[in-house]
């Protein structure tokens, strides 16, 4: 719980520097990433001349000698910035006032409108590549891309690593996971079952229920399935054409270039009005479940939140504070990236924990009349099994680089 709050530091602080960059307050964002940009293009011509010069050298001690030529990478460190913090304090505040007086459904429907409009602009833009020949992509790349192959090692990433991250990553997180059942409670799911009993009526109000579960999760994964290819073609036909990636600071610098091709000068506001309205949602909808996470912790552990009317001051309560929190965390680490490797390191442990929850309930909790069969059974633990692999994967991956970047940064 405490990581995906410091998660959420990460996304308030993108939200504020994705703002930064079309509205400036006092440009010293904007600045600090030309500064990046320069750095980067000095960097690549001396990387180029060292390995010309010095063939032998590996790249670990090109890097090395170049950064002691030219000095460290500008960062948040060396160029603490405003116009980030100003842009996420504001959020906050609207996020915080927006959730204790209650006005999730209006910020649900925007968002859903918005992320909708958002998704739908990203498959024109995978349909509208195929009408420039250096971008289009061809059925060959398709067929290589769905082979029983990894490509070779590249600028330091492990091709699995990547693949076994992004398996984690895709679609529907621990969370998510966690924050679904609340929402669904709230939804009024099943609430016209009524109390177990014994009575065929009974049974068939639950299985009718159970099918709106089931048709929920389809179209879910329908929807964040081709949502994310869409992503994933854009990105490999533009961003991997061009040698770039994206990380740290230049996060949303770099993956504007997405739109480039197709959109031109629209292309920067096209993507930061997206990921303004994917990135917020996401804020906005996780500090409403961490909400109600934190609520009904305070009843389990018994130390409040006795009645309904107690439950809903906590969750009010904790409304108020977990976007402050989140945004106290983005300003004292300061690093999107850092944070977000440490909540993937802790959805990595509760990936498991959760798939023996779902095997748990499924034996020891479920009415016999609501038995999933065979083939059910045998997917449910297809999917423990994976989610074990994802999760030590992330484990070890994970924690070796949020050490890293915690060593870096002392």
């Amino acid at each position: 719980f405490l990581c995906s709050t410091s998660q959420l530091g990460g996304i308030v602080g993108v939200v504020g520097q994705t703002l930064s960059i079309p509205l400036p307050i006092t440009g010293d964002f904007n600045r600090l990433l030309d500064l990046q940009e320069s750095y980067d293009e000095l960097a690549a011509e001396r990387t180029q001349a060292l390995r010309s010069a010095h063939p032998q050298e590996t790249p670990t001690q090109i890097k090395t000698a170049v950064q002691s030529r030219i000095g460290p990478r500008p960062d948040q460190r060396s160029h603490f910035t405003y116009d980030d913090v100003i842009w996420s304090a504001i959020v906050t505040v609207v996020t915080a006032s927006l959730l204790v007086i209650g006005r999730y459904a209006l910020v649900q429907n925007v968002s859903t409108f918005l992320v909708a409009g958002f998704t739908a602009v990203m498959i024109f833009n995978v349909f509208a590549l195929q009408t420039h020949d250096a971008w289009s992509i061809h059925a060959q790349d398709l067929l290589n891309g769905l082979s029983f192959q990894l490509p070779s090692e590249l600028a330091g990433a492990t091709p699995l690593a990547t693949a076994l991250a992004t398996f984690g990553i895709i679609g529907v997180g621990a969370a998510e996971l966690v924050a679904y059942p609340y929402w669904c409670l709230e939804k009024g799911y099943a609430r016209a079952t009524g109390p177990r009993d014994d009575s065929a009526a009974w049974a068939a109000r639950a299985r009718g229920w159970l099918r709106v579960l089931r048709w929920d999760a389809w179209c879910s994964m329908v929807i964040y399935t081709f949502a994310t290819l869409a992503f994933y073609l854009t990105g490999a036909a533009v961003l991997h054409r061009a040698g770039r990636s994206p990380s740290d600071d230049q996060l949303m610098h770099t993956l504007v270039e997405m739109f480039q091709p197709v959109f031109g000068p629209w292309a920067a506001w096209i993507f930061l009005f997206g990921a303004f309205a994917v990135l917020y949602s996401t804020f906005f909808v996780a500090t409403a479940g961490n909400a109600r996470i934190a609520a009904d912790a305070v009843r389990v552990f018994r130390l409040g939140a006795k009645n309904d009317a107690s439950l809903r001051f906590w969750v009010r309560l904790w409304c108020g504070l977990l976007p402050f929190i989140s945004l106290g965390v983005f300003v004292w680490q300061k690093n999107p990236v850092t944070l977000v490797l440490i909540s993937g390191l802790a959805q990595a442990v509760m990936l498991p924990m959760l798939g023996g929850a779902a095997l748990y309930f499924r034996y020891h909790r479920c009415d016999p009349r609501l038995r999933p069969g065979k083939l059910w059974d045998a997917l449910l633990w297809l999917s423990f099994a994976a989610l074990i692999v994802t999760g030590a994967w992330g484990l070890a991956t994970n924690a070796a680089k949020v050490s890293a970047l915690l060593i870096s940064r002392q």
